[in-house]
């Protein structure tokens, strides 16, 4: 199950809980237009922070799927399960049912398909189970993600906020945009260990 990154500008382990190869990191410059010496998102995926430098920070690395999307697999693929599970149960009440009022070759055969099918049936509800534990991995692990890369933007802005508070002259001017690059690069340094992090884990 893997981890479907924006193009644009989960510590959730807490939270609810699951599922694919992420994509590579893209250029952050899509979606991305240049102001002076500005860069202002004009576009980003759904849910994405976006704040003035969030493109530079956290563009490529955020999760496209909602980790709602997963969650909510996870319940299906669950009750599918159950339904395996009753499947079995019924048909083997059905042979034990048979079994107890009549005998026979043709009962003996009947009795032993319903034990077949009814272990197929659990064999299918196991695979059920398994993937809907998956899912609501995959799912706790996207929100997770995402948490983590807004903490991180969300950081990082404070500090660039404080620098631009700052009285600067013209010559103050170049040393405030170098220190705010040293910002952005320490957090888009941060954010991409996070999403790796969440990726080796899929």
């Amino acid at each position: 199950v893997g981890i479907q990154h924006g193009t644009g500008a989960i510590e959730a382990s807490r939270g609810r809980g699951v599922g694919g190869q992420t994509d590579r990191l893209r250029g952050t410059s899509a979606g991305v237009r240049e102001t002076g010496r500005q860069l202002v998102a004009t576009t980003a995926p759904a849910g994405m922070p976006t704040r003035k430098y969030s493109a530079m920070i956290i563009g490529g690395l955020w999760p496209l799927t909602d980790p709602e999307t997963f969650h909510a697999a996870s319940e299906v693929q669950h009750s599918e399960g159950v339904k395996r599970l009753q499947a079995a149960d019924s048909v083997r009440d059905q042979a034990t049912q048979v079994a107890a009022g009549q005998s026979g070759q043709f009962v003996d055969g009947f009795c032993n398909w319903c034990y077949n099918f009814a272990a197929t049936c659990t064999d299918q509800a196991d695979k059920y189970f398994a993937m809907a534990r998956t899912s609501e991995e995959a799912g706790r692990l996207i929100y997770g993600l995402r948490s983590d890369l807004n903490e991180i933007d969300q950081q990082a802005h404070e500090e660039i906020a404080r620098l631009e508070q700052q009285s600067h002259g013209l010559g103050q001017s170049l040393l405030m945009w170098s220190e705010i690059e040293e910002v952005v690069a320490k957090a888009r340094a941060a954010a991409t260990a996070k999403s790796a992090t969440a990726t080796a884990a899929m």
